[in-house]
């Protein structure tokens, strides 16, 4: 929560990825994903597929971005 919190206090929106809600640092972010799995390393190989989702969408808006902007090449 000391990370969290010296974000906020910085102006920073504090995104956190958790397990089972409802959880302290889900209160004190402005989005979370909680996870609701049996066992801490489920929980945590969820966050892996997530961030890597969060990854490919991030790509294909600056794909989408370049063909946009540019001459499509990198």
């Amino acid at each position: 929560m000391p990370a969290a919190d010296a974000a906020r206090a910085a102006g920073v929106r504090v995104w956190a990825l958790t397990g089972p809600a409802p959880n302290p640092l889900m209160a004190g972010s402005d989005e979370s994903l909680c996870v609701e799995a049996p066992t801490g390393a489920t929980v945590q190989e969820l966050h892996l597929v997530a961030v890597h989702m969060v990854c490919a969408a991030f790509d294909a808006a600056v794909e989408r971005g370049t063909r946009r902007d540019g001459d499509g090449r990198r």
